[in-house]
């Protein structure tokens, strides 16, 4: 099986060495170029946590102010882990979504405590910052780095598609399956989906692709990097026993 992985180079290049183990082959399409914000307003504060919904947003931080003597509660663990490594200590997991970030820091952060800060790009929805400031927090959201889209799919992937090379197609985002969605029919690359499977981080970055003739849409189980693998594993064992049991 061969897959387009569609995240930014840096975590293109981590799942990528994820499917090897599990005997896909990626290819890389980076559907976006992840630029720093250098401008951003000394920090507020005091804050009693930082919130992290994504790795690069921990990275961005970093870089940016530094790692302060604060806990940090964060979307999933791979962004968990990675947090860890720059040295963020205590570090929380939500291992979920949105909305089971809200509830973990409902458990350890009263709202009267004093404010949340929030990394975030320029690309993010924010039902984190609805959910909390529902529940009376003061949540500090920053744009600390862009996610420039790319203008094009790159000349190989569009020789892939056109020649049946290319098996599907992997989202972790509802901006990423959008942009493909978009660059394909820009390319006049449309019938190419009916050879294609899209495995979807979740339900919202699957409705990006309706309108489309796809083989098969696939959404994980859970919003983890995980659950993507397993979901993938899965439907590629398939594959192998339905061409294995073929005539």
């Amino acid at each position: 099986m061969k897959l387009l992985v569609t995240r930014p180079r840096e975590d293109g290049l981590a799942t990528a060495a994820a499917l090897h183990k599990i005997r896909v082959k990626a290819i890389l399409e980076p559907l976006y170029r992840l630029e720093q914000e250098n401008e951003i307003p000394p920090l507020g504060g005091p804050y009693q946590a930082l919130l992290f919904t994504s790795r690069n947003g921990a990275k961005a931080f970093s870089r940016l102010f530094g790692i302060p003597d604060l806990p940090c509660f964060c979307v999933g663990d791979r962004t968990a882990e990675t947090a860890r490594e720059l040295g963020f200590h205590p570090v929380y997991s939500a291992n979920g979504n949105a909305e089971d970030l809200a509830v973990l820091v409902q458990q350890h952060c009263p709202p009267t405590e004093g404010p949340l800060f929030r990394a975030a790009g320029d690309h993010d929805d924010d039902p984190l910052s609805d959910a909390l400031t529902a529940l009376h927090y003061t949540i500090d959201t920053r744009t600390l780095y862009r996610a420039v889209p790319v203008p094009r799919l790159q000349r190989g992937t569009v020789t892939g598609l056109l020649r049946h090379f290319i098996d599907g197609a992997v989202f972790f985002s509802p901006a990423a399956a959008h942009h493909f969605k978009n660059l394909l029919i820009q390319d006049n690359l449309t019938e190419t989906c009916a050879q294609l499977e899209a495995f979807c981080i979740s339900q919202a970055a699957a409705r990006q692709l309706d309108g489309l003739n796809w083989r098969a849409v696939h959404i994980a189980a859970h919003p983890s990097q995980e659950a993507m693998l397993q979901l993938i594993e899965q439907h590629r064992h398939h594959a192998h026993d339905v061409t294995e049991t073929s005539p």
